[in-house]
This record gives C-alpha cells, sequence and structure tokens, in this order.
C-alpha cells in the first residue's frame, strides 16, 4: 500500500486536478459537444445518425457499471484512468488525418467509431476518478474544492465553445470545411495529451479498505438502488436525460 499523502502534496494533488478538469473540459468540447455533430451534418448524417451520436453518452454510460466493479479491483487507479483516457485522446488526431484525405462515408463511419469509443472509455473511468477524488480531498473541504474546480470548468467551456465556433467560421473561409475541422480535432488531441499528462503528475492517495470482495453479478449492480433517496435521484435524471436526448441533438 502507497503511503499516505502529505498536506502539501494533497494541495498539489488538488490544484493539479483543477487544472486536469479544465484541460479535460475543453477537449470534451472540441470532441464530443456540438463541434463533432456539426461535422456529422457536413459530412452528410441523416437524422437518424445525428440521434445516434447524440445517444452514445447515455447509451455508453451502462459500461461505467462495469468500471465500477474493475476500480473494486485495483489498488493502483490513476494508471487505469490514464490508460482508458489515452487512447481516444490520441485517436482523435487519426480523425484529423481522415476528414483531409477519406471520403465523407468513411469519414462519418469513423466519427460514429470514434466517438462510441470515447464515451465508452470515459464511462468505465469515472468510478475510478472519482474513488481517487474520494480519497483525495478532506471532506470539510469538498464543498467550496468542487464549487471553485467547476466554475473554473464552466468558465472555460464558455469560452471554448464560442472560440471554437468562431474559428471554424474563419478557418473555412479561407481552407475550407475540411480543413478547419481537421484542424480542430488536432488542436483536440493536443489538448487531450496535455490533459492526460496532468492526470499522471498528479499525486495519488491510497485506497480507502473495501470490507467486502466484490462479485460480478446481478446483486452488485442492483445495492446501490437500495438507497432509496439514491433511487429517486436516478430516476429524476433519468426522466431529465431522456426530455434533453429527444430534442437535444436535433437543435
Amino acid at each position: 500500500m502507497s503511503k499516505p499523502l502529505t498536506r502539501m502534496e494533497t494541495l498539489r494533488a488538488m490544484r493539479i486536478s483543477t487544472v486536469e478538469g479544465m484541460l479535460a473540459t475543453t477537449w470534451l468540447t472540441l470532441t464530443l459537444g456540438v463541434i463533432p455533430q456539426g461535422f456529422a451534418l457536413y459530412l452528410g448524417a441523416s437524422s437518424f445518425q445525428i440521434g445516434l451520436l447524440g445517444a452514445l453518452q447515455a447509451i455508453a454510460g451502462i459500461s461505467g457499471l462495469f468500471g465500477a466493479y474493475l476500480v473494486e479491483e485495483r489498488t493502483e487507479r490513476r494508471r487505469f484512468v490514464a490508460f482508458l483516457s489515452g487512447g481516444p485522446r490520441a485517436a482523435w488526431f487519426l480523425l484529423a488525418i481522415a476528414a483531409l484525405f477519406l471520403g465523407k462515408s468513411l469519414t462519418l463511419g469513423l466519427l460514429l467509431v470514434l466517438m462510441a469509443a470515447s464515451w465508452i472509455t470515459i464511462n468505465l473511468a469515472i468510478p475510478a476518478w472519482f474513488s481517487i477524488m474520494n480519497d483525495l480531498v478532506p471532506e470539510r473541504r469538498r464543498g467550496r474544492y468542487y464549487s471553485k474546480r467547476n466554475v473554473a470548468m464552466g468558465i472555460v467551456a464558455l469560452i471554448a465553445s464560442p472560440l471554437a465556433g468562431r474559428f471554424l467560421d474563419v478557418f473555412q473561409q479561407s481552407y475550407g470545411p475540411r480543413a478547419a475541422y481537421a484542424t480542430l480535432f488536432a488542436i483536440a488531441g493536443v489538448l487531450g495529451a496535455m490533459n492526460l499528462v496532468s492526470l499522471l503528475m498528479q499525486p495519488e492517495p491510497p485506497k480507502s479498505p473495501s470490507t467486502t470482495r466484490p462479485s460480478l453479478s446481478w446483486e452488485f449492480f442492483r445495492e446501490p438502488l437500495h438507497d432509496k433517496p439514491f433511487a429517486r435521484f436516478l430516476r429524476a435524471y433519468a426522466f431529465w436525460v431522456l426530455a434533453q436526448g429527444v430534442a437535444g441533438p436535433f437543435f
């Protein structure tokens, strides 16, 4: 078992996590937000394909259940998160190349596969990331820390999205849509690599001991539903996601 982090190491890890979150938000804005949907429309995507792009996040959320099981089997979680995060982030360089040289149909297929792989690996990694942060941030400071972190990430998203749209408008006037999207996805790949490096730089606290050894069974997945407040929250969240997913991708 690794040694507990010192106070200075904990503060450093929390600062790095804030920067990591800002980089991740920028990467998500460029790769899994409205930008790839606009690219899909340019490639000639049908309404079904646009709807599929919008539904991928919810469909891939199922993989988070298996991510919760996998993290219980590991004491070292940071490399696990980095392993799952590295591939999809690097793969956006491939899409940048495809946008320049492949036909529209092949590029659209690659976009769909890449977005699906990105959402699946993200959801697999989320339980491990939350496990790290739960052990890292002192309970008495969680509200204040996460509020500041979320504000920083929100500001980044607020800036990154319109800047990306403006970049596409200006760049494609001179070089065409393919070059504009390819450049944007290449930038996303660089930001993804920076996000991965910041994650690996973050000191990891020792994992809190588990009282039970999990087994991959139906009861393992049902156990959280026995918590009534959580079950009510889950139902409300499911309705909210359903309402958002019906119309959101087509705006």
